[in-house]
């Protein structure tokens, strides 16, 4: 439907031409309501006959039969015509239907025995269901030159006794007489049915203009939202794009990192995995279930990657070092947290800035301990942020498992070992035993990560170690 635009006059007002819902609707439900009278009209003969058999009629059982054939046929056609649902074949219908039931009342008031009288007016009335005032003029023509046949049939064989004097009258004067008062009766009949669809189509009508400037309204409502849905689809889409660049940018700064330190580049890559496995399994296990949300989780996976941040401040041949850390060089190392923390303040605000926050977290604390030793700050307990905890369960995880220039990885039966002794002292319990939970995961991850980083380590590694045996050999070294 179009609102607004070409919209077509209804002072012509014609029920068939409308393709609406609502007339298609009412014009079946008619239909059927006349086919129902036509099948009734299959059991007045039958009916006459057997009052005719105890004398109350004396209608000629030829006639009868006559009558019924022609109910019989007429109902079966209706019901044929309601049976094609098409507009034309609805046309048909409607019209076949109302004129039949003209019809059998004319062939029914052709017999002088029987009285119909009122009977004629159910052409009218039946029409008006219609809501047109064009269909309840062309039945009602039709319905009252059926009546007149019918009048004057029934006067060929008719006289007239008036009731109380016993005067008698001529067949003339008797269709004369019949033809006025049926008139006026029917014409009664069919005003008051014109009335009626009158009334029924301005309401109709008056309720389509409202149920159109509805439609109108409703049509304008449904394009702002779809342009609202349209912008929030572009917002979306905008908002994926612009977390998609962030974690870019998040993970170039941690190849950044990587490139100063050897092993830096995939501890980061590695403890994210262990970051987002311990925080699921956590929360699987009814820890912390009102903080680590899906999106929290997340942004601890990408934190991660900046959770070494500081240690760009670090010389290089401390954190490549083969040997373990002096004194000095552990104190410095040291520093790589508070570094971390002040590099992440330049950081600019991410969404709301809570990935900020758990950036700056976990640089700053993952090197405190559930027992207070840790370090910067020898915080204790729950005074070390959730997200540093669990980055520290990661961290070290990472560290015991994997290559260093100092070390060979250790067993994962081993690193299990550690957690369940930490348990308490470095580690929550909950985080050391969910650690330990994940071994058959860890495993797995464990082993494509040095699947896939063995050949690049060894050549770096190598190159590391001839590295530091030239410096001896000048004596830069010792």
């Amino acid at each position: 439907m179009k609102f607004g635009k070409n919209k077509k006059k209804k002072s012509s007002f014609n029920f068939f031409k409308r393709k609406d819902k609502f007339y298609v609707k009412n014009i079946e439900e008619v239909s059927h309501l006349v086919e129902l009278i036509l099948c009734g009209t299959i059991f007045l003969s039958p009916l006459l006959m057997v009052l005719s058999k105890v004398g109350f009629y004396a209608i000629d059982p030829f006639f009868l039969k006559c009558l019924f054939a022609l109910s019989f046929v007429l109902t079966i056609v209706s019901i044929i015509l309601n049976g094609i649902k098409k507009e034309e074949s609805t046309r048909l219908t409607a019209y076949f239907q109302v004129w039949g039931c003209a019809i059998f009342v004319g062939v029914l008031g052709a017999q002088g025995d029987v009285r119909v009288y009122i009977t004629y007016g159910l052409i009218p009335f039946i029409s008006c269901m219609y809501y047109s005032k064009k269909t309840v003029l062309i039945n009602s023509l039709f319905g009252y030159a059926t009546m007149i046949a019918s009048l004057i049939i029934r006067s060929r064989a008719e006289f007239w006794v008036e009731p109380i004097s016993g005067a008698m009258y001529s067949r003339m004067e008797w269709l004369i007489a019949a033809l006025v008062f049926f008139t006026l009766e029917y014409l009664a009949c069919f005003l008051t049915a014109l009335a009626v669809a009158n009334h029924l189509k301005n309401d109709y009508d008056e309720l389509q203009r409202e149920q159109e400037k509805a439609d109108e309204a409703m049509y304008k409502l449904q394009e702002e939202s779809n342009r609202v849905f349209a912008a929030n689809d572009e917002l979306i889409n905008n908002s994926y794009h612009l977390f998609e660049i962030q974690d870019k940018i998040i993970l170039f700064i941690g190849e950044v990192l990587g490139s100063h330190d050897l092993f830096t580049g995939n501890h980061i890559l590695h403890t994210q995995v262990y970051v987002g496995m311990i925080a699921r399994d956590l929360r699987d296990h009814f820890f912390y279930q009102d903080v680590l949300t899906d999106d929290e989780i997340r942004y601890y996976e990408m934190a991660a990657f900046l959770h070494d941040i500081g240690k760009v401040h670090i010389p290089e041949s401390i954190l490549n070092s083969t040997s373990r850390f002096t004194p000095e060089e552990f104190e410095l190392m040291k520093t790589h947290t508070t570094e971390g923390k002040k590099l992440l303040k330049f950081l600019p605000q991410i969404g709301d800035g809570r990935f900020n926050e758990i950036a700056i977290e976990m640089a700053y604390c993952h090197h405190e301990k559930w027992d207070g030793t840790g370090y910067p700050s020898n915080i204790i307990g729950l005074e070390i942020p959730l997200s540093a905890r669990i980055m520290a369960a990661a961290d070290v995880l990472d560290a015991l498992i994997s290559q260093r220039l100092y070390k060979s990885p250790m067993t994962l039966d081993d690193a299990m070992k550690i957690f369940a002794e930490s348990s308490g002292t470095h580690f929550e319990p909950c985080i050391a035993d969910s650690v330990i939970r994940c071994k058959s995961q860890i495993a797995a991850v464990d082993q494509q990560f040095k699947a896939e980083e063995f050949e690049r380590n060894a050549n770096e590694l190598e190159w590391w170690m001839n590295y530091h045996r030239k410096l001896k050999e000048i004596g830069l070294k010792e």
